[in-house]
């Protein structure tokens, strides 16, 4: 599934390491027992934001298993953990910790195409 929209560009804020690319991906998400399917508003090197109609559960410092589908690739980048860093009605805020080494370059190629690509619009 290509599940993918580049809305806005890339978001600079000060108290984030890295710039947020603004990128809708499905994402699925397991914590505990729970296993939910979500989009993301947002995307970095370190974290992400998730929007879902419905998770149950999720507090603000849990740790959940997720599984980002990025476009043109057969396998999804499986960051595992990532830790809630806030939740608020229909969304949450997540840090990734950890992944493994080709899905940290995996992650790290397609935010540089994104960049790239916003480049080329805002040139245009």
């Amino acid at each position: 599934m290509d599940h993918a929209l580049v809305q806005g560009g890339l978001m600079q804020d000060e108290r984030r390491k890295f710039p947020r690319c603004s990128v809708v991906l499905w994402v699925k998400f397991r914590w505990l027992d729970y296993s939910g399917e979500a989009m993301t508003a947002d995307l970095s090197m370190n974290g992400c934001r998730i929007t879902a109609a419905y998770f149950r559960g999720l507090v603000r410092g849990s740790f959940v298993i997720l599984s980002l589908e990025i476009p043109g690739e057969a396998t999804p980048i499986l960051v595992n953990p990532a830790k809630i860093q806030w939740v608020s009605h229909d969304r949450f805020g997540v840090e990734f910790l950890s992944s493994r080494d080709g899905d940290q370059r995996r992650l790290d190629t397609f935010l540089k195409q994104l960049e790239a690509g916003q480049s080329k619009l805002e040139t245009s």
